[in-house]
């Protein structure tokens, strides 16, 4: 098993389904800037981190941040988009989905979970 599935439940922040999930834990992982190590995401549980972004659902992990950015209602499509977002993060994700979600739906129970 090259993931595991560290927390599964209510984010601290706002309550919204969030999970936490260790990666690499077999091969150390595929990122060239740190080389082998053990890589943790913490994304909303009930959709996908990228939309959570462009929405603003992603305070649920990230809080307050000022690099999250700023969302406002598009004029056009009358749909909330980030503007003027610097967090690095995202960029990272891009590579791993949809492996993540896939990982996120799994039933694995969390270390915070007995099993069946």
């Amino acid at each position: 098993m090259n993931g595991f599935v560290l927390y599964r439940g209510p984010s601290e922040i706002d309550g919204q389904p969030i999970i936490c999930i260790a990666t690499g834990l077999e091969d150390g992982g595929s990122n060239s800037k740190t080389g082998p190590m053990i890589q943790v995401y913490i994304l909303r549980a009930d959709m996908n981190p990228l939309v959570a972004a462009q929405t603003g659902d992603d305070a649920s992990i990230c809080g307050g941040c000022r690099h999250r950015g700023r969302v406002i209602k598009d004029p056009v499509t009358g749909l909330r988009r980030n503007v003027e977002r610097s967090c690095y993060v995202m960029g990272e994700l891009i590579d791993l989905l949809p492996p993540l979600p896939k990982a996120a739906n799994q039933n694995i129970p969390a270390a915070n979970e007995k099993a069946a």
